[in-house]
């Protein structure tokens, strides 16, 4: 591993230096930069949890939460006495009866998708361009992360050439780059 080499976010950030977009940020690793690039929106967290939702429902109030998330303050309000109330509006619901916001669930899943696939672009050239073996071993790690979240990652991954950098990283001088490799070969299999 090495301390003086840069590390993959340092790497990107180099390459949109010149770019605004990153506005002085600083990024700690490969999903942050890539998020930034592929913006996530306001709209897409729940109120509650305050995290990407991925069953996004609405309520009767017209406001939208992660079906889990709203689900456990109905069960918490449950004991109350006092009516449910929606937790961001503050207003009596007559229903605890919730929506399904399809349209916003697709828009999510798009993101996602465009957001894996930047990562895989991204880990791809870093794996082509880098001098240092933690970035290298960054770029591999966020591969194999990609890879086993769905098979369109992979698909991906073999339709731009990834199969074919890793090849070449197979008589590396680094055991931890060979295995590494080893094991994103199998998975792309």
């Amino acid at each position: 591993y090495e301390s003086d080499m840069p590390r993959l976010v340092d790497f990107l950030q180099g390459m949109y230096h010149e770019s605004h977009e990153f506005g002085g940020q600083t990024f700690n690793s490969l999903p942050e930069v890539t998020e930034y690039v592929e913006p996530l929106y306001d709209g897409f967290f729940c109120p509650l949890t305050k995290e990407v939702m991925t069953d996004p429902v609405m309520t009767e109030g017209g406001v939208t939460y992660d079906r889990r998330a709203i689900e456990e303050h109905f069960e918490r309000s449950a004991d109350s006495l006092e009516p449910v109330c929606c937790p961001v509006t503050k207003a009596p619901l007559q229903s605890k009866a919730v929506m399904s916001n399809a349209s916003l669930k697709s828009v999510i899943a798009e993101w996602e998708m465009r957001n894996e696939a930047m990562r895989i672009r991204v880990a791809r050239t870093a794996l082509s361009l880098s001098t240092s073996e933690a970035m290298v071993l960054e770029a591999i790690h966020e591969l194999k992360s990609l890879a086993k979240l769905r098979g369109k990652n992979k698909e991906l991954m073999h339709k731009i050439g990834v199969t074919k950098v890793l090849s070449r990283l197979l008589d590396n001088h680094n055991e931890q780059i060979r295995l590494d490799t080893l094991e994103l070969l199998s998975l792309l299999g």
